[in-house]
């Protein structure tokens, strides 16, 4: 069953970027698929250092953790993590692109792919922010797009308890 699901997210991720124009577009929007954020939420510190790059870590608190990836083809991911004695209660992705025409396209990739997954099913869409709640209305998904045309959206990913 766990190689049935991997083999679809796979035929899904590909499937998915074949309406992303640039390479280096592919490269995030599947960076950001196979990070599976979205399972983050309520994990340990520990659980989530693990599966970070050590090297990329630029800040740590007892309740904070914070990574920034660049890539080589000037796009810039910081990535944060705040703690509670539940485990990770948010998550947030601030996205940076030098070519200003990519951020659009990866937001609006981005909202496929969360348009696709079954358990979010309350979407709303005000003014510059997309929004969805999961059905059993634990977790929520932002993706603010008001600085997209400057290079920059910011996706967070949060639990409602």
């Amino acid at each position: 069953m766990k190689k049935l699901f991997f083999l679809m997210l796979t035929v899904l991720i590909n499937l998915s970027c074949e309406n992303i124009d640039s390479k280096e577009e592919k490269m995030l929007y599947n960076y950001l698929i196979e990070q599976d954020y979205l399972s983050k939420i309520n994990s340990s510190k520990k659980q989530i250092k693990k599966k970070e790059v050590s090297g990329n870590l630029v800040s740590e608190d007892d309740d904070f953790l914070k990574y920034t990836y660049v890539s080589n083809t000037n796009i810039t991911i910081n990535s944060t993590y705040l703690f509670d004695e539940k485990g990770c209660f948010e998550v947030g992705l601030d996205i940076d692109y030098e070519n200003v025409g990519e951020a659009s396209s990866i937001a609006n990739q981005f909202k496929q792919y969360i348009d696709e997954q079954k358990s979010f099913v309350d979407f709303k869409e005000d003014n510059f922010l997309l929004r969805w709640i999961n059905q059993d209305k634990s977790r929520t998904v932002e993706v603010d797009i008001a600085n997209a045309s400057s290079g920059k959206i910011a996706i967070t990913i949060f639990a409602n308890e």
